[in-house]
């Protein structure tokens, strides 16, 4: 067997135990924000941020009605996974309410 400059055996890497699978299971951490109060949510980095979205209104015991946005302030698209997002561990997403369009009312 192969030891390392501890001379120590190396540690079994997960794909040589049986039954575990090749690659990590993608969950990281995040935190989500709403109304100032921040909570930790663990994400699927591959998932879509809807599914992320509708996680955050359950942490927060909301229906519906407010949207993610990231630290400056653009809105996130939900289509897209929590990595094409450019989330990663220990990021922080916003929930609230879209910006509400300004117009002038007719009457």
């Amino acid at each position: 067997m192969a030891k390392n400059e501890d001379n120590k055996p190396p540690d079994e890497s997960p794909k040589d135990k049986p039954g575990k699978p090749d690659k990590p299971d993608n969950k990281i951490t995040i935190t989500v924000i709403y109304n100032g109060a921040p909570m930790p949510l663990e994400v699927n980095s591959n998932q879509a941020l809807q599914a992320v979205l509708q996680h955050a209104l359950q942490l927060f015991g909301l229906s519906e009605g407010p949207v993610l946005f990231n630290e400056g302030g653009q809105e996130l698209a939900l289509n897209q996974s929590v990595t094409n997002a450019g989330l990663v561990a220990g990021s922080r997403i916003i929930l609230r309410p879209r910006a509400v369009a300004g117009g002038v009312l007719c009457g």
